[in-house]
């Protein structure tokens, strides 16, 4: 497991430069205030790691248990040994469809 070091908790900037072609996918807060990451290689979601906060200025890989993505034009959904990340698609939104963490709104940053 990798940890990657958080620069300013305000704007949530990771320090480490990612590996080539590695973008963050998804990164935000979830409620009890930890923040969380999604780094990944395009398309390829079945690969992507999670991070969640440990504190102020770390983030911890979380293991991937399973990703889902749904025929609906892209709601994903990750479980992990933490928790369960659910991202609606921004196709066709429904007003209430927000992204949780277990079942608990977060902040997408």
């Amino acid at each position: 497991m990798n940890t990657l070091i958080i620069k300013e908790t305000t704007s949530f900037k990771i320090t480490e430069e990612l590996p080539t072609g590695v973008d963050i996918v998804k990164k935000g807060i979830v409620k009890d205030g930890r923040f969380f990451a999604i780094l990944g290689k395009g398309d390829n979601y079945g690969k992507d790691k999670v991070y969640l906060s440990t504190s102020n200025t770390c983030l911890e890989e979380v293991e991937v248990i399973s990703v889902e993505r749904l025929r609906d034009g892209g709601t994903t959904i990750y479980k992990t040994k933490a928790g369960e990340f659910y991202f609606p698609s921004s196709l066709g939104k429904k007003k209430f469809d927000v992204p949780t963490f277990n079942k608990e709104p977060i902040e997408l940053l």
